[in-house]
């Protein structure tokens, strides 16, 4: 990269659209962290029902519990499908979590390039 002669200088105006962009990043990324942090909240509120909801059922007298007695393979198909579906959902979820983080991490370090290049390091709040 070529240098001129001179450095130019950033205007009053451009630093408050540029500082005024940056507050919005901010601000957008906040929300983004709140909607993500809720949305675990719930994924784990709806595992700990899950959880509490499985061992209810371990000592339950639903199922036969003498050896020679046989379950409904229809009922532990059912069972499968459902176990399989849950597991595919928090798999999906626990993939968009961490795409979610991936990109929040990203936008991160361009913020603070973005610090760096206009020297506001000390002027905006740390983001985490």
């Amino acid at each position: 990269p070529v240098q001129s002669k001179s450095p130019r200088f950033a205007s009053w105006d451009e630093m408050n659209v540029l500082a005024h962009g940056l507050l919005q990043l901010g601000q957008g990324l906040r929300e983004h962290a709140e909607r993500t942090r809720s949305q675990l909240s719930a994924l784990e509120r709806r595992l700990s029902a899950c959880g509490s909801a499985c061992q209810g059922t371990e000592g339950s007298t639903d199922l036969p519990l003498a050896p020679e007695s046989r379950v409904d393979p229809e009922v532990l198909h059912s069972l499968q499908t459902q176990l399989k579906a849950q597991n595919s959902r928090i798999q999906q979820l626990f993939h968009k979590v961490a795409q979610q983080q991936r990109h929040l991490e990203k936008q991160h370090l361009r913020i603070q390039h973005l610090q760096s290049q206009t020297g506001l390091n000390g002027g905006l709040s740390h983001i985490d």
